[in-house]
């Protein structure tokens, strides 16, 4: 059973930072930022392969992407994952179809 998790604000993201080595502020359904002593913040999603190993899906960099398009971009991986679409570790990149309201193919957001 996943333990609950309280969701991140965006004000949250902003202030967060690393002093001596990356760590990790998680939002649930398997997104968190990745945060950097270099003040780097990147978006990623964790998630098991059909064999259980751990994988990763990168979404962008803070504050390029923000809270909301991550989540975003996060629930399409999900779905794509859902209907095996996503076989390994990729990157979500910034495409026009990433875009909360605009009606496209997820497929092609993905980058291997």
């Amino acid at each position: 059973m996943s333990k609950h998790i309280e969701k991140l604000t965006e004000e949250q993201v902003m202030r967060a930072f690393a002093e001596d080595k990356p760590r990790k502020r998680f939002d649930g359904a398997g997104l968190y930022v990745i945060l950097f002593p270099s003040g780097l913040k990147s978006w990623r999603m964790k998630y098991r392969d059909e064999r259980g190993k751990e994988m990763t899906l990168t979404f962008g960099r803070y504050p390029e992407v923000s809270l909301v398009l991550a989540r975003y971009r996060c629930s399409i991986a999900r779905q794509m994952l859902n209907e095996g679409r996503i076989r390994e570790e990729s990157s979500i990149v910034p495409t026009p179809c990433c875009d909360p309201g605009l009606e496209s193919s997820a497929s092609s957001c993905i980058h291997r």
